[in-house]
C-alpha cells in the first residue's frame, strides 16, 4: 500500500474520532517545516502507531507450487483465504 493511501485511510479515521482528538481539520494539520508530521502530538503519535501496524503485517501465501493443475484455483484462493484471515485480517469478497 501507498504512503499517500495509507494516510487518506489513517485521516479518514482520525475525522471518525473527534471526541478523542478535537476538530479534525485543525488536528489533521502538519508542521510546515516537517510535513509528514502532524501539529498534534496525539495525532501523530497515532500516525506512527498505524504506519507500524501497517509494516508489522505480513502475510506467508501458500507456495504455489502446490497447485498443478488449473483446475485448483479454487483451492488456492481458500488457502490464501486461510492464511489472510489467520494473520487477523479480515477478508470480504
Amino acid at each position: 500500500m501507498s504512503n499517500d493511501k495509507m494516510r487518506e485511510e489513517f485521516e479518514v479515521w482520525v475525522k471518525g474520532q473527534e471526541c478523542y482528538f478535537g476538530d479534525a481539520t485543525e488536528s489533521l494539520s502538519r508542521c510546515d517545516d516537517e510535513p509528514d508530521e502532524y501539529l498534534c502530538g496525539a495525532v501523530h503519535g497515532a500516525w506512527l502507531g498505524w504506519q507500524a501496524s501497517r509494516e508489522a503485517l505480513v502475510i506467508k501465501l501458500p507456495d504455489h507450487y502446490g497447485y498443478d493443475d488449473p483446475g485448483e484455483a479454487f483451492h488456492a484462493i481458500n488457502d490464501c483465504r486461510e492464511a489472510i484471515e489467520s494473520a487477523g485480517v479480515k477478508v470480504t469478497q
